[in-house]
């Protein structure tokens, strides 16, 4: 059995099978000339068929999973599952045991051999995990100078617009139109109409991004990677620590991926005719100006005029575009 030690993967194809032992295709298998079994198969596709003697007649079961096994005369041969425990084995638990053993040794060498090609990528996957941290920071600090820079209730609506995915920021104007025929205050028509001052980008989950843990997850991942085994002999306790730490590893991708995504938002958002755009998110005047401030120090820009008077030309605009009598912000 010590050479079943070095069984690396299962063996999926009759291809395989051949290219590892001489088959006597033509050859039959009894419980007489049956010496032991040399490797399990478990074939992608039922290909194999059935050499054992069964009730006067080869068996000839097409199958997918059975054994290469060796008879007395040196003859190879392949028995399928249900002969090789009901038929060859029946009665005779030394028969099965043989086979179960070779089984589980097997799925013990194959296992021992994965999990040391995983803990061969030890180093890969701590570079890994701190160049996501590295990013993870630096994504951090743009978001940081954000939150510095804009008014609280900036952010609340970025983040309530980010959630309700209404992007499109939308203002009114007032046309007021005179009816020669009444009088009073009823000579005057006072009608609200829409106006779409653009569409915000770059909106996306680094408005929230604390809530997600990357950063505890990243340095959980990071011990546990650490802490994993360095021999070469790996013990049942091993294999099990280690194998436990690769089964969570599929989320370090998906961190990876993520704050990728958001970097990427984060340019999308931080283009400058994108970030005027938020001067337009909120009714206050003053607020607006800090806006335009925030926008200033944000793309290392001056608008050549003051904040309040840059929000007062905007105004203006839309009223002079539309000869509007009046503007307010969309409800």
């Amino acid at each position: 059995m010590s050479s079943l030690l070095k069984v690396t993967h299962e063996i999926k194809y009759l291809d395989e099978i051949k290219s590892l032992f001489t088959i006597d295709f033509e050859g039959l298998l009894t419980k007489e000339t049956y010496s032991h079994p040399l490797r399990s198969y478990h074939l992608i596709r039922s290909e194999a068929r059935c050499q054992f003697l069964k009730k006067g007649s080869r068996c000839g079961q097409e199958h997918s999973r059975g054994f290469a096994v060796e008879c007395k005369d040196g003859q190879h041969v392949l028995i399928g599952n249900c002969c090789a425990f009901n038929h060859l084995g029946l009665d005779d638990d030394q028969v099965k045991n043989t086979f179960r053993q070779l089984s589980s040794v097997e799925r013990i060498s194959i296992r021992s051999h994965r999990i040391g090609k995983m803990l061969d990528q030890r180093s890969e996957l701590l570079s890994r995990i701190k160049s996501a941290l590295k990013q993870l920071r630096s994504l951090q600090l743009d978001i940081f100078k954000i939150h510095k820079e804009f008014p609280p209730s900036v952010i609340e609506n970025l983040v309530e617009r980010w959630r309700r995915d209404s992007l499109q920021v939308t203002w009114e104007y007032q046309i007021t139109k005179r009816d020669e025929n009444a009088k009073g205050r009823d000579a005057f028509e006072r009608r609200w109409y829409p106006h779409i001052c653009g569409f915000i980008k770059g909106l996306g989950l680094w408005l929230d991004l604390d809530a997600q843990k990357y950063q505890e997850r990243l340095y959980a991942f990071l011990h546990e990677v650490e802490a994993l085994p360095t021999k070469k002999n790996l013990s049942k306790a091993d294999l099990d620590s280690s194998e436990a730490v690769f089964r969570e590893l599929g989320a370090i991708s998906v961190i990876e991926r993520e704050i990728s995504n958001q970097q990427k938002l984060l340019i999308d958002f931080l283009e400058p005719t994108n970030l005027l755009l938020t001067v337009q998110l909120v009714k206050n005047q003053a607020l607006r100006a800090k806006n335009v401030e925030a926008v200033q120090r944000l793309t290392s820009t001056l608008l050549g005029v003051r904040p309040d008077h840059f929000v007062a030309t905007l105004d203006q605009d839309i009223k002079q575009h539309y000869g509007a009598t009046g503007i307010r912000i969309a409800s």
